[in-house]
């Protein structure tokens, strides 16, 4: 995931038209977000050209025109992991195609991840061992005959997609509290390892990254739910003032 990107990528091939310098050429999509879309070709346009699209989406409708401009060009894989091709980003496009891309988009869109944090930090607490089953791991640590795992420098990545604002503001309230947030995830996980929050608003689609650290991995046995109870990176102002305005559902300008 590209650290600035604020909006949700979906991959997805489809079949777009794009009228160039040299003409119009037969292309296809390496994935769509609700402002632009990346295409695969050999011979992208420079940056800050501006290209027209005819494109099919599964509608049962005509293709969409659009305009856009050129604001990434890879030449190989090694600049853009779905290169060779170019990022476009739209531009004034009317209100009627508007929404009918931004539907598309949105049926895009994943189920909602509400799971990844319906365990919250006080249902943990109560899922504890019994206080003489933890007596006994704490002796165990002393003595050496228990090591506990050490953190990785592999951080995990998790997306949360509430599926409503309310939903994202609690999981917000948590972060800005630095505080504790029950997160489901399937890959080995380790106490002290670093975990990339990636919430992503249910109705503008603006992505925002948050740090935190594992403090408890639930192995998934005893009828618990598998994850990690991670605690948040307390804020600085600058950040605080980004999650408010992401939380406002303002929409970062691009370029």
């Amino acid at each position: 995931m590209h650290p600035n990107r604020v909006y949700t990528r979906h991959p997805i091939t489809l079949h777009v038209q794009v009228k160039t310098i040299q003409g119009w050429q037969e292309l296809q999509t390496a994935d769509v977000s609700r402002v632009g879309m990346f295409v695969r070709t050999q011979s992208p346009s420079p940056v800050g050209h501006v290209v027209q699209l005819r494109v099919q989406i599964p509608n049962g409708k005509p293709p969409m025109e659009l305009m856009a401009q050129v604001r990434q060009v890879a030449k190989n894989n090694e600049e853009h992991p779905l290169g060779p091709g170019m990022g476009l980003q739209f531009f004034a496009a009317a209100q009627e195609l508007k929404n009918e891309w931004n539907a598309f988009i949105t049926s895009l869109r994943p189920a909602p991840t509400d799971l990844s944090y319906a365990e919250n930090s006080e249902v943990l607490r109560d899922r504890l061992p019994p206080p003489e089953v933890r007596d006994m791991l704490r002796k165990m640590r002393e003595s050496g005959e228990l090591r506990q795992p050490t953190a990785s420098s592999r951080p995990l990545f998790v997306t949360i997609t509430p599926s409503t604002v309310e939903r994202l503001m609690a999981v917000a309230s948590r972060a800005e509290r630095a505080s504790t947030l029950f997160l489901r995830v399937t890959v080995p996980a380790e106490i002290g390892q670093r975990v990339r929050v990636v919430l992503v608003h249910p109705e503008t689609d603006v992505e925002m990254a948050l740090g935190a650290s594992v403090l408890r991995v639930v192995t998934g046995e005893q009828d618990e739910l598998a994850g990690v109870q991670a605690q948040f990176d307390p804020m600085d102002h600058p950040t605080r003032a980004r999650l408010a305005s992401f939380l406002a559902g303002e929409v970062p300008r691009l370029g």
